[in-house]
């Protein structure tokens, strides 16, 4: 398997219908589970696209899958909740388990968020960002079919608090 990390530029502009407020309002995720979760005041969503034009549009228009082809690929993101009033630094290390447990990829990411304005109709200053680094996941011969496993440790240096997301995501024939 090649992982592969990219940095791009975060240009996003506010428009009327906002994705986000389906996920996330009053400074909480509207549901909770492994992969998007509110912990000690840190809130965060890891999910999968295989769009590589996601940073345009993404508050718009979000499609995330689960099941890729063998020899294909996906990309990893990370959405962050965000003050835009404190400055923002975090780092997150994110690892890849194949179907048998193994890991094959780990990486340690520092995070500034650049924040594109206040979106979401909640009440709360916080909503999410989403983050400028991401992870390019291609499986190729001899990567196994099956299910795999993103985990994230997110942590706001800031706060020292922490908070981990998992999600898997399956490679069919």
């Amino acid at each position: 398997m090649k992982t592969t990390l990219l940095l791009c530029l975060l240009a996003l502009s506010a428009h009327a219908a906002d994705v986000t407020d389906k996920w996330f309002a009053n400074g909480r995720f509207i549901e909770e589970s492994e992969s998007q979760r509110t912990t000690n005041g840190l809130s965060a969503k890891l999910d999968f696209t295989i769009d590589p034009n996601f940073f345009d549009g993404w508050r718009q228009n979000w499609t995330p899958v689960t099941t890729i082809k063998h020899t294909g690929g996906l990309i990893a993101v990370l959405f962050i909740a965000t003050d835009p009033a404190v400055p923002e630094d975090y780092s997150f290390d994110l690892r890849v388990l194949e179907p048998n447990g193994t890991n094959v990829n780990i990486s340690t990411n520092q995070v500034a968020i650049k924040h594109a304005g206040n979106f979401g109709s909640g009440s709360s200053q916080l909503h999410l960002e989403l983050c400028p680094k991401f992870t390019a996941i291609d499986i190729d011969p001899p990567d196994p079919y099956g299910v795999y496993i993103v985990e994230v440790v997110l942590r706001d240096n800031a706060t020292k608090k922490s908070l981990t997301l998992r999600k898997s995501f399956t490679v069919e024939k």
